[in-house]
C-alpha cells in the first residue's frame, strides 16, 4: 500500500513539475516573444553547423565554413567567401533558409566560407556610439567600410560575392564602388539607393515610425503572397523592438552623397540584379536607376512573377542559382 501511494505521489509530483516548466515557458515566450523566436532560429542555425563570430569593431555575425574551404586554409589558398548583407530593420537571420539548408553547397567544387553580418543596432550587433558623428557611423558609405572591416577578418578578401537586400544593397554597392578589388561579383537583390527610393520608400516610412498597423501593413506588403498573421501582443513586442532600434536614425542618417544614382554609372564589378515584379516596398518602376549600371558589368537584370521585396525568403531557388552560377566563374 505504500509503495502504491510513494509511487502515485512520484508521479503527481513528476506531472506538477512538467507543468510548472510548461507554464514557466508559456509565461517567458508571452514576455519575450520576439527574443524566443530569435532564439529559436539562431539554433537551428548552429545545429546546422553555422557559427556565431564577432568582428573587431564588436559587431555580430555567423559563418559556415566548407571543409575544402578548412583544408584550403590551412594550404593558404584563398576561399570564395558569399557575405550576405540583410536590409533596414533585418537581421542575419532573414537568410536562414540559405545558410541552413545548404544542399545546393554541393553542387560546387569550389572552397566556400558563407558569411552574414549583423548591422549594427540589428540583431545582436551594437549600435554605434551617440557621439556628434553619430548619425555619420549610420550612412551608408560608413557602413560599407565597417562591413567590409568585419569581412577582410574572417580572410575574405578579392574572392568574396557580395549578396544585399534592399538597404544590404545599397551597402553592398557602395563596397563594390569604393573597393572593387574586393569583390569578384556583386549580387543585388531588389537593391536601395537611388534617391526616388530614399525620399519615397514605403518600407522604411513604415518602419520608422512603427505602430502595430504599419509592421502588418509593411509585413503584407513585403511579399508577393499573403502571410499568416500574429497574435496582437506579438505585434506589439515588435513594434518595440523596432523602436528601440536605429531604423529611424537610419533612415535620416543618408544624405545625397550616398545616393547610387551617379555612382552606379561608374561600377566595374560584375553584377546581378534581381527583383520581383509583386515587390510593393520598392516597386520596379523605382529600380530604373540601377539600369544605369554599365553594360559590361550588369551581368544579369532578371524580373520574377510570385515574389516580392523579400526576395530571398519568398524565392529562394533563383536567388541561389546566382549565387552558384558567380562560385562557379
Amino acid at each position: 500500500m505504500k509503495r502504491r501511494f510513494f509511487v502515485q505521489s512520484k508521479a503527481i509530483y513528476a506531472a506538477l513539475a512538467v507543468g510548472t516548466l510548461c507554464l514557466s515557458a508559456f509565461v517567458l515566450i508571452r514576455a519575450f516573444p520576439l527574443q524566443y523566436l530569435d532564439l529559436s532560429d539562431r539554433t537551428k542555425l548552429r545545429l546546422a553547423g553555422v557559427k556565431s563570430i564577432g568582428s573587431p569593431a564588436g559587431d555580430s555575425g555567423v559563418e559556415w565554413v566548407s571543409p575544402k574551404c578548412e583544408r584550403a586554409s590551412a594550404e593558404s589558398i584563398a576561399c570564395t567567401c558569399v557575405v550576405f548583407v540583410h536590409g533596414l530593420g533585418d537581421s542575419v537571420l532573414t537568410w536562414k533558409k540559405i545558410l541552413a539548408q545548404r544542399e545546393w553547397v554541393s553542387r560546387t567544387q569550389k572552397p566556400l566560407r558563407l558569411v552574414a553580418w549583423d548591422l549594427p543596432g540589428h540583431g545582436q550587433s551594437p549600435e554605434p556610439p551617440r557621439n556628434p558623428d553619430g548619425d555619420l557611423q549610420l550612412r551608408a558609405q560608413s557602413l560599407a567600410q565597417r562591413v567590409l572591416g568585419a569581412t577582410q577578418s574572417r580572410g575574405c578578401g578579392p574572392n568574396t560575392i557580395w549578396v544585399g537586400n534592399s538597404f544590404g544593397g545599397w551597402i553592398s554597392s557602395w563596397i563594390a564602388l569604393k573597393r572593387p578589388d574586393q569583390v569578384k561579383s556583386l549580387i543585388l537583390v531588389a537593391p536601395a539607393g537611388m534617391k526616388d527610393q530614399r525620399v519615397s520608400s514605403l518600407g522604411s516610412s513604415l518602419l520608422a515610425t512603427p505602430t502595430v498597423d504599419s509592421l502588418r501593413a509593411f509585413r503584407q506588403q513585403a511579399y508577393a503572397k499573403p502571410q499568416k498573421d500574429y497574435p496582437e501582443w506579438i505585434w506589439k513586442a515588435a513594434v518595440e523592438r523596432v523602436k528601440k532600434s536605429p531604423v529611424a536614425r537610419v533612415r535620416s542618417a543618408q544624405q545625397s552623397e550616398d545616393d547610387l544614382d551617379l555612382p552606379i554609372k561608374t561600377l566595374r564589378a560584375r553584377t546581378y540584379v534581381l527583383w520581383g515584379k509583386q515587390d510593393r516596398i520598392l516597386p520596379l518602376e523605382k529600380s530604373q536607376g540601377f539600369r544605369q549600371i554599365p553594360r559590361d558589368s550588369l551581368a544579369q537584370w532578371q524580373e520574377f512573377e510570385g515574389c516580392g521585396h523579400l526576395f530571398h525568403k519568398e524565392c529562394t531557388d533563383p536567388l541561389i542559382e546566382t549565387v552558384l552560377e558567380t562560385v562557379n566563374r
